[in-house]
This record gives structure tokens, sequence and C-alpha cells, in this order.
């Protein structure tokens, strides 16, 4: 009943522009994928249409329902707008206002980092980044996800002492 009433209600916007309609089809982050295959039956739309010839056929529009049906069966989610709405709550009682930046987020990337020795051009910079600015929550765990990150670790902090020797060699020199 509903991907029916979905068909009809789109044969009443068939006379809208493919971006409009496209835009109505999008969904929150329940499914994950649905992004991609919208946008990829969406350019198939487009290119059937480019080619085709028999305006009677219109074949162009599989695409439309088979989009209209992926999106009626996914699972949805109003967290993406919930999210937004909370990160930016009031905006009249956020204009002019700047929101503290937390200490965890100063590190070599920012000027405030750098001017608290957070440099990534350092040995004790480097580690704060890594143990610190660059922790995850949620992170996903297992040999497949963490094979390389002992190595990555080491290979980081070698850099940073290289940059800090020479940036020490250089400092003798002048």
């Amino acid at each position: 009943m509903i991907r029916t009433e979905c068909l009809k209600r789109n044969q009443r916007y068939r006379r809208r522009s493919e971006e409009e309609t496209n835009g109505r089809l999008c969904i929150g982050i329940a499914n994950s994928t649905m992004a991609l295959l919208i946008d990829t039956l969406h350019q198939w739309y487009k290119d059937f249409k480019k080619l085709e010839k028999d305006k009677e056929k219109d074949e162009k529009r599989l695409f439309l329902a088979h989009a209209i049906l992926a999106l009626c069966r996914s699972p949805k989610s109003r967290v993406a707008c919930e999210f937004l709405r909370v990160v930016c709550g009031d905006k009249e009682k956020l204009k002019g206002k700047k929101l503290p930046v937390p200490d965890y987020a100063l590190d070599g990337h920012t000027a405030r980092g750098k001017a608290k020795g957070r440099g990534l051009d350092t040995e004790e910079g480097m580690k704060f980044f890594l143990d610190v600015g660059a922790k995850l929550k949620n992170e996903k765990t297992g040999s497949e996800f963490t094979k390389y990150k002992e190595q990555a670790r080491e290979l980081w902090l070698d850099e940073a002492r290289q940059k800090e020797e020479k940036t020490k060699k250089e400092k003798g020199k002048s």
C-alpha cells in the first residue's frame, strides 16, 4: 500500500527536476549504505534518460521504483537531524558566541596546541596526539582493525624524534 502510494505520488512530481526528486529520497544513518544505492540509481536514471529513444517505454522509471522500494523497506532514523538540532541549539543564543575548545582537541594540528608544546614535530607532541587527540570512542577492535596500530605508532614517533633532532641541530648551528 505505502509503496504503491509512493509511486503514485512520485508520478505527480514527475515534471520536477531529477535533483528535486533525488532530494526527496534522502534517508538517515539507520542504513548507511542507502545513500550510495540511491546515488547510483539516480545516476543510472539520468544515463537511461539520455539514451532512451522510445518515450513510451520509460524504462528509466525502473530505477526510481527500485529507489522507492529500497527506501520504504529500509530502517529509518532521525538521529542526524536531532543531533544537528542539539549541537546547534538555539541559533539566536549562539550568535557571536564561541564555544570552548576542550584541551584534548588542542594538539599539533592547532596553533594553541603547538603553543602548548604539542606540535607533531616533537616526540612529546606526537605522543599527546596518539594517546589523547587521536583516541577513538567505540573503536572497532580485533586483529583486522588493529594489526598496523603499534607499527604505525612507532613510525610516527620515530619521525617526530628525527624532526626534533633536526630542529635541535639547526638551532645549535645558529
